[in-house]
C-alpha cells in the first residue's frame, strides 16, 4: 500500500510563490515588476500571472502611470477580519494608545512566533524622531527589551531552541544580545517581571516591556514602549516602567489573568 502524503507536505507550489510575492513587500510600501522578480526568484512571465492575478483578486493593486505594484485592500479587510476575532489585539489597542499618550513614546504588542516576535499592533509616538515598527514585523528573538521578556517567561522548549540557536543578524544595526548575557539577565526579568534594553535592536533606542499573560497563567506576548536614548531620563524610565507594570496587570486580568502573587 502507498504511504499517504504528511498534511505538512501537501504544497500547491503556485499558491506558496503567490505567497511569495505578497511577502516581497515587507516594509516596500510598492514595486515594480522587476522588483518582485528579483525579490521571489520569478521570471517575467510568471511575476506577471502571479501579479496578474491577485490584483484582479484585490490583493494586490497597480499603479496606471508608474506600474508599481502595491498591497490590495483586500488584504486590509482581512486583517480587519483577524482583529475583530482576536480578543488580546482588541484588549490591547487602547492599553497602547494610553500608553504612547501618557508616555509620550511609541508603544507596540508583541507575541512569539517561532524564534521570531511579531508586531501584532502598535501606536506609534508623535514625535518626529521616534522609535517604529510595523505591524506585521518580524524580529528575530531575543534582542531587545520584547524579545528578552518572551524568551524569559516564554515556554522552557522555546528557551531551550534559543540557547541552542545561532544568533541572527538584525537589519536595524542593533548591538544584539549574546546568549550568556540573556541566561545571567533571565532570572532578574523572571523575579522584577521586565526587562529593558538600549540599543540592542535598533542603535540610540532605550525600551522597557512587560509580559501578558491569560486566564490558564500562560504568555500570550508582551507590550513594550520605546524611544530614543537622549530623550528618556532615568526619571522617565522609572516611570515609563512603572506604568507598563500597572497596565500589565490591567491587560492580563481583562484576558482573565487572576493575581496569583507573583506575576505580570
Amino acid at each position: 500500500m502507498t504511504d499517504r502524503p504528511k498534511e505538512s507536505g501537501r504544497y500547491i507550489e503556485a499558491v506558496l510563490k503567490s505567497l511569495d510575492v505578497l511577502d516581497c513587500f515587507k516594509g516596500a510600501p510598492n514595486l515594480s515588476l522587476m522588483d518582485i522578480m528579483e525579490r521571489a526568484g520569478l521570471t517575467r512571465s510568471r511575476a506577471m500571472r502571479l501579479t496578474g492575478t491577485l490584483e484582479h483578486r484585490g490583493y494586490l493593486t497597480q499603479d496606471p502611470v508608474t506600474r508599481r505594484f502595491s498591497l490590495g485592500y483586500r488584504l486590509l479587510a482581512l486583517g480587519r477580519s483577524i482583529e475583530a476575532n482576536n480578543s488580546l489585539i482588541a484588549a490591547t489597542r487602547p492599553v497602547l494608545k494610553k500608553l504612547a499618550e501618557v508616555t509620550g513614546e511609541s508603544a507596540a504588542l508583541f507575541v512569539i512566533d517561532g524564534l521570531d516576535r511579531v508586531v501584532l499592533a502598535r501606536e506609534e509616538s508623535t514625535w518626529s524622531i521616534r522609535y517604529s515598527v510595523s505591524e506585521g514585523e518580524r524580529i528575530p528573538l531575543p534582542a531587545g527589551a520584547g524579545g528578552k521578556v518572551l524568551a524569559a517567561f516564554g515556554p522552557t522548549a522555546l528557551w531551550n531552541r534559543i540557547q541552542r540557536s545561532q544568533p541572527r543578524p538584525l537589519k536595524s544595526g542593533g548591538t544584539g544580545i549574546n546568549l550568556g548575557q540573556l541566561q545571567q539577565e533571565r532570572t532578574q526579568i523572571l523575579n522584577q517581571g521586565f526587562a529593558t534594553s538600549i540599543g540592542e535592536r535598533v542603535p540610540d533606542s532605550w525600551a522597557a516591556s512587560v509580559p501578558i499573560f491569560d486566564a490558564q497563567d500562560a504568555l500570550v506576548g508582551c507590550i513594550t514602549v520605546a524611544g530614543p536614548v537622549n530623550r528618556i531620563t532615568s526619571e522617565r524610565q522609572d516611570e515609563i516602567i512603572r506604568i507598563l507594570l500597572e497596565q500589565s496587570q490591567h491587560l492580563s486580568s481583562s484576558l482573565g489573568w487572576r493575581d496569583h502573587g507573583h506575576r505580570p
